[in-house]
Formats: C-alpha cells, sequence, structure tokens
C-alpha cells in the first residue's frame, strides 16, 4: 500500500484497518518498526501487544517505545517498564506520556499506590494543559476520600481541532471524556461519610438561622 502524499491520515488509518480486518496482514507489526508501532498506538491493538511492543523497546530502546510498551504491558512487563520509566527526566519531551501510561498500567495491575505516587509528581511540574487535565482525571479516580476528589476533579478546559474528511472545522473545547456522573456515582457510597462532615458545617448553621427567623419552615 502506497502513502498518499496528500492525506497521510487517510493512508494511516487505511493501513490500520487492513492490519485489523485481513488475516494476511497480521505478520506486518513483526516485520516493520513503523508499523509495529503504529499498531501498537492504534485504538485496537492486538491483545497480546505488550509482548512485541516491549520486545521493540529492548531493542530499540527509545521514547516512543517505552510509551508504546507502558500502553499495552501487563503484570509480566510492568517491573522492568516502570523501572525505565523512573529514569527519564521530566524535562525529557517523553516525559507527560510517559507519566500518564505508567500511572495507567500501575492502576491497571493493581498498583494503585505507586499510580497516586506517578500523579503526584508528574502534577508537579509545568505539564502541557491537556496532558495535566487527562493526569488528573487518572488521579481523580484513584481518591482516597472526598478531600482528594474534589481537588482533583477540577480542569481547565484545553482547545481541539478536529479535521475530518479534509474539511477543517472550529476548534472544539473540551476537558476530558471520562463521564463525570458516573465517576461521582461510583465514588458516593464511600464518600459519604465525609459528605456527611461538609453537610454539619454552615449550610446547616445557615438552614437554622433560616428556621430562626421563619418557623413556618
Amino acid at each position: 500500500m502506497q502513502a498518499g502524499a496528500e492525506d497521510i491520515q487517510q493512508s494511516a488509518t487505511d493501513f490500520l484497518y487492513l492490519v485489523s480486518n485481513h488475516p494476511e496482514f497480521a505478520e506486518t507489526d513483526d516485520a516493520d518498526e513503523l508499523a509495529a508501532w503504529m499498531v501498537a498506538m492504534s485504538k485496537y491493538p492486538w491483545p497480546d501487544a505488550g509482548k512485541p511492543a516491549t520486545a521493540w523497546w529492548r531493542q530499540t530502546h527509545s521514547s516512543a517505545w517505552l510509551i508504546a510498551a507502558l500502553a499495552n504491558a501487563g503484570p509480566e512487563e510492568r517491573d522492568e517498564l516502570i523501572q525505565a520509566a523512573e529514569q527519564l527526566p521530566p524535562a525529557g519531551g517523553a516525559y507527560e506520556s510517559v507519566a500518564y501510561y505508567a500511572i495507567r498500567l500501575e492502576r491497571k495491575t493493581g498498583h494503585d499506590d505507586q499510580a497516586r505516587r506517578w500523579a503526584d509528581r508528574a502534577l508537579i511540574h509545568n505539564l502541557l494543559r491537556a496532558s495535566r487535565n487527562w493526569i488528573l482525571t487518572e488521579r481523580r479516580d484513584l481518591a482516597r476520600n472526598w478531600h482528594e476528589f474534589l481537588r482533583f476533579s477540577l480542569r481547565r478546559p484545553a482547545p481541539r481541532v478536529i479535521d475530518h474528511d479534509g474539511k477543517e472545522v472550529h476548534g472544539a473545547v473540551i476537558v476530558d471524556r471520562p463521564p463525570e456522573a458516573r465517576v461521582l456515582m461510583q465514588r458516593v457510597a464511600e464518600l459519604q461519610p465525609e459528605a456527611s462532615v461538609v453537610r454539619k458545617g454552615p449550610w446547616k448553621r445557615g438552614m437554622r438561622m433560616r428556621r430562626t427567623v421563619s418557623p413556618s419552615m
């Protein structure tokens, strides 16, 4: 398949469709590094993409492959990849992506405390707004109490320009994709005791004052 010079995005989309839907192209990602990386970072990578991605990282020691390996790894690759990720300096160009996928890998493998530490360290730095929003989302989902949930729920909108079929459209302002209502409902049960403390604060005192002024209430 020849890449189209005028529309590289469409060429990449066509390639990923062929690799994902036609078995005869299944070995492509083993033969070509760029093809392998595209498949590993696509929306629907192979179920065992962590192993070949980690193998490519061992061979190249490329930060691009470290990101792909972290994004797809399982428990077997976790220790090696996390150790490599910790060596990456915050000033490095790949740091934000490495930190984000390291957090997700720690969560996926059941290391929530380590995931929190990753997020807390990353958020100290001057991150791109979009990167900060995604890491804040992960940290919010790891909240241990009501205070943390509220603290990490605040994000600043980041602009995004979407281009479909060659037609440019106005930028859309987004915060993040995870549905806030679903996350909130999942947290309500365990956060209820702390929420009751909030209700006993100034709001309750204000209600007592209103009742004093208007007994009919």
